[in-house]
């Protein structure tokens, strides 16, 4: 079955010109159901098994409350940034994966799904990865609360707490990193909020005092 195709790539898209904008959301998932129209429904058995065809649906019904206002169903080989609506940009995918953390009770930072929409993930891979969080061998229980976690988490999603120190790879160099402050301890157990607060004084505080040694050394 032929995975859907981005209504941004599309010559009808393209050919509406300046109309398009003021009913963007409507055009993009008129776009969506002609394609699904012409490639016919998605059989069940294309989800391989029953828990795979449950977490698709449930997640089908989420993104239709959040994001499309109308119940799509998609195929594992379509690309999740369509399914999960990361093109429109007007926040609702945020909204959606909001949702999908608290239905299935689960952390998933928008650093993580990030990178899958950018290299073009199919939904199957997001369902798998869903999968793996609920029923895998990383999966697990926060010792704080019985909220399901995995091993990538440093941070229960529900309560806060802090599962693990950071790596120094993730703390400079993945999103949402705040270097030092993700890495001293006693700041390290504060709220995101907190630590990036602490970085900005620090960063303040560390030019000021390198203006101030600049000047003492000027002839």
């Amino acid at each position: 079955m032929k995975p859907l195709v981005s209504p941004l790539e599309t010559a009808e898209w393209k050919a509406q010109g300046w109309w398009r904008w003021g009913n963007g959301r409507r055009c993009y998932v008129a776009s969506l159901q002609r394609q699904m129209q012409d490639r016919g429904p998605v059989p069940d058995e294309a989800w391989e098994t029953a828990e795979r065809l449950q977490i698709a649906r449930k997640i089908e019904a989420i993104v239709a409350d959040a994001c499309h206002f109308t119940e799509l169903r998609f195929h594992p080989d379509d690309p999740y940034r369509i399914v999960g609506d990361w093109e429109i940009g007007d926040l609702s995918e945020l909204d959606a994966l909001f949702q999908i953390k608290r239905c299935f009770r689960i952390s998933l930072p928008r650093g993580e799904v990030s990178p899958l929409v950018e290299r073009r993930a199919t939904f199957g891979e997001f369902v798998d990865l869903i999968q793996e969080k609920l029923t895998g061998p990383r999966a697990a229980g926060c010792p704080h609360c019985d909220w399901q976690i995995s091993v990538r988490d440093n941070r229960c999603g529900k309560c806060g707490a802090r599962l693990r120190v950071k790596t120094v790879q993730e703390a400079f160099f993945k999103f949402g990193g705040l270097g030092i402050a993700d890495l001293l301890p006693g700041l390290r157990d504060r709220s995101y909020a907190e630590r990036f607060a602490a970085l900005v004084a620090m960063t303040v505080v560390a030019g000021i005092a390198i203006v101030a040694i600049l000047q003492a050394l000027r002839p």
